[in-house]
């Protein structure tokens, strides 16, 4: 509280010297004055957080200045969970030490360079590996964009600038997308044979 005074003094006392260097004005500042802007100006502070405060913040401080009573109190009297809760609590996936290991198996049997390129999984790595396996889309495609990538000449250095994709490159946000999406480029393009399936 006596920072917040010290500066609120300093500000309040700023403002009444620039209303006194004005040599236009009939009437100056006095200490006086000062003093109700120094209460004016803690009335409005104290307004201002207050009602920053959200029904979440006040609940937790109440919980939290409880204990255990409260505690009890609360969950009995919590509101039961939407569907999006529950939702969200059974798609919510912690990724394994199991997951982290196959992960690193299917990147090793990609093509050089990329497989030896950065090839330790180091914490940053791994910790971005699992909050990747949150999404239920990466979970799901993540095997497929690696197969992508092993025949994707842009990553294996064919780019002009002799850049080879890495794990960094590969848990980016947007990187499955990108690759998915070439590989149907490249499917696309490859020429169609007009020899007869019964003939190949």
């Amino acid at each position: 509280m006596k920072l917040i005074d010290t500066i609120l003094h300093e500000k309040v006392d700023a403002l009444a010297d620039a209303f006194n260097a004005d040599k236009d004005r009939p009437f100056k500042m006095s200490e006086r004055g000062i003093e109700e802007m120094l209460l004016k100006a803690k009335e409005k502070l104290i307004d201002q957080l207050l009602e920053s405060f959200t029904e979440g913040e006040m609940t937790v401080m109440a919980f939290k200045t409880q204990g255990k009573k409260a505690s009890k109190a609360f969950k009995e009297n919590a509101p039961p969970p939407t569907p999006k809760d529950v939702e969200d609590a059974q798609g919510a996936h912690k990724a394994t030490i199991k997951d982290v290991r196959e992960f690193n198996e299917e990147w090793s049997k990609l093509p050089d360079p990329v497989k030896g390129r950065r090839a330790d999984m180091t914490r940053a790595l791994t910790a971005k590996f699992r909050t990747r396996m949150e999404d239920e889309f990466f979970r799901d495609n993540w095997k497929e964009a690696m197969e992508a990538m092993s025949t994707d000449p842009h990553c294996l250095g064919e780019n002009g600038m002799n850049w080879v994709a890495d794990k960094a490159y590969f848990l980016k946000p947007d990187t499955l997308e990108r690759l998915l999406n070439r590989k149907d480029i490249r499917a696309a393009e490859q020429p169609k044979s007009d020899i007869p399936n019964a003939f190949r």
